[in-house]
């Protein structure tokens, strides 16, 4: 098979499995199981885009590391021995994995990717409702909404889950999940302090208050977001600023509360709609951004392209449900809910080097300059082949010849699947589970 120059082979990655190698183990195990072969089968459990149960996850997790944890046929890992082995885990330490792989694709995508246009750090910050399985413990712990009678109006208690991600390199920062009652502007004060100082933080119209614009400038970070602009709920700073038929200007608006009130210098953008009909599943309406980067030397066009980014993280969202199905939860605890979460991030903490990694081989191939989007799917598969052959190289270099043949075809696959950004494309929300939200 010919590849070309730039084509990422399988042991470039190798570095993705060190990550299970910085866990001591701490349990006094009597014959198989710890905290890592815990995490590595678990890892295994939420493999996006493949149905798995306790026994699939048992036996990859077994091929992935059987002779790397001295795994043999009379002590294979067993679905029982999994499920106690995953209520000892304890969140620390699968957020220690999932800090260490953000720390890698940090590393591994800086490299390759260039700051946006701004040159700053983009963040983005939006919730997402996710439904829970049934159980008194869920029950209790998010709720299930319910009418102004007290009755349940769905069967599966719900979660809001707040993240906050580098749009740019697509890699999550922090996230929060709690009830679906909580407040998303509070949970996302709550995450400012894991995004670093100076970044630019993006909102949706729902975020803006005067508080929370106070918060973020006290915090020593820029925000860019999409004010309401109607006349009954609008900022009266906003209303002005609709009334005097300018589509840029530099006002002054009050932030803050108490005695934290102050007034600061923000600029108000008119975003201009191109010519035409609206695309499908959109409507023609007055769009307003705010943002607190006056001094930057960006354009009106700009800014409303870096506000427009903020839809990556629907997107994200939209795969982490469509195609990593993260509501088809196999815990029904909060914990072991918590931890499939963590341990899906990390894989899209591998997926964002494994994307990145092709874009940039497909770009030096055709010779152009374009930007490419990589198909998630195959990406994730990508992965799982290369956890194959890392783990068989490691434990027998001699035999490990064939799976990373297999690896490598994986990823010239991913690499061949790219696609070009084509903007202004537009998607209907549709809920996948109608019958466990509101309509």
């Amino acid at each position: 098979m010919a590849h070309p120059r730039s084509f990422p082979r399988a042991a470039s990655f190798a570095a993705i499995l060190h990550l299970f190698d910085r866990h001591d183990e701490q349990w006094q195990r009597g014959r198989l199981w710890g905290p890592m072969q815990a995490l590595v089968a678990t890892f295994a459990l939420v493999e996006p885009g493949r149905a798995t149960s306790y026994q699939s996850a048992c036996a990859t997790a077994n091929a992935w590391a059987g002779r790397l944890f001295d795994w043999d046929p009379v002590h294979a890992p067993d679905p029982a021995g999994f499920k106690r082995a995953r209520d000892r885990v304890e969140e620390a330490e699968s957020s220690a994995l999932l800090r260490s792989a953000q720390d890698l694709a940090h590393r591994s995508v800086r490299a390759r990717k260039k700051r946006h246009l701004c040159g700053l750090p983009v963040i983005a910050f939006d919730g997402s409702t996710l439904h829970m399985p049934r159980s008194p413990e869920l029950v209790r712990e998010y709720g299930v909404p319910k009418d102004s009678l007290g009755l349940e109006t769905c069967h599966y208690p719900q979660a809001r889950l707040m993240s906050a991600w580098d749009l740019e390199r697509r890699i999550p920062i922090a996230w929060e999940l709690g009830s679906y009652t909580d407040g998303e502007r509070a949970m996302a004060l709550d995450l400012l302090s894991h995004v670093p100082r100076g970044a630019v933080c993006v909102f949706d119209r729902g975020f803006p208050s005067r508080e929370f614009f106070g918060e973020i400038l006290n915090s020593g970070r820029h925000f860019v977001a999409r004010m309401v602009s109607s006349e009954a709920a609008a900022w009266a700073e906003v209303t002005a600023f609709l009334k005097s038929g300018r589509r840029d200007a530099i006002v002054t608006v009050w932030v803050g509360t108490g005695e934290f009130r102050r007034q600061v210098r923000v600029r108000l953008i008119l975003r201009s709609f191109d010519r035409g009909r609206p695309c499908k599943h959109q409507k023609r309406e007055t769009m307003v951004i705010i943002t607190s980067l006056t001094n930057a030397p960006l354009s009106a066009r700009d800014l409303c392209r870096l506000y427009g980014e903020r839809w990556g993280i629907e997107t994200l969202y939209r795969e982490m449900k469509a195609v990593a199905k993260i509501e088809q939860w196999h815990g029904r605890s909060k914990a072991l809910v918590r931890q499939e979460l963590i341990l899906l991030l990390v894989w899209f903490c591998f997926a964002a080097i494994f994307a990145t990694a092709a874009c940039c081989s497909r770009s030096a191939v055709a010779g152009i300059q374009v930007e490419w989007r990589a198909n998630t799917r195959r990406v994730f598969e990508a992965i799982a082949s290369v956890m194959d052959a890392m783990l068989a190289l490691l434990v027998d270099p001699q035999s490990a010849g064939e799976l990373i043949r297999r690896a490598d075809a994986a990823i010239l696959c991913m690499c061949r699947w790219l696609l070009r950004r084509r903007p202004g494309r537009s998607f209907p929300r549709v809920p996948l589970h109608p019958y466990a939200r509101r309509l």
